[in-house]
């Protein structure tokens, strides 16, 4: 297994929902069958998270936030 899909298994095992995102960007990764509608596709299941990181090796991983994962993030720029 990558550090990465540990990683997003790891913080699905904590309750929250992760994304993959595009190679070295912040942005969510499309699939469309896996990942339809980006940043509001993440997932719990450990099954979707192993394929979409088996799919997509170089893809990094994105924590969403809100409700789904119960957690805020902050923004502070500058």
């Amino acid at each position: 297994m990558s550090a990465v899909l540990d990683s997003a298994l790891a913080y699905a095992a904590k309750g929250w929902a992760v994304m993959a995102l595009r190679p070295n960007e912040k942005k969510p990764l499309w699939d469309p069958l896996l990942q339809p509608n980006g940043s509001t596709s993440g997932t719990k299941d450990p099954a979707v998270i192993r394929e979409l990181f088996t799919t997509y090796p170089l893809a990094g991983v994105g924590v969403v936030t809100g409700e789904i994962s119960g957690i805020t993030g902050i923004d502070a720029d500058g």
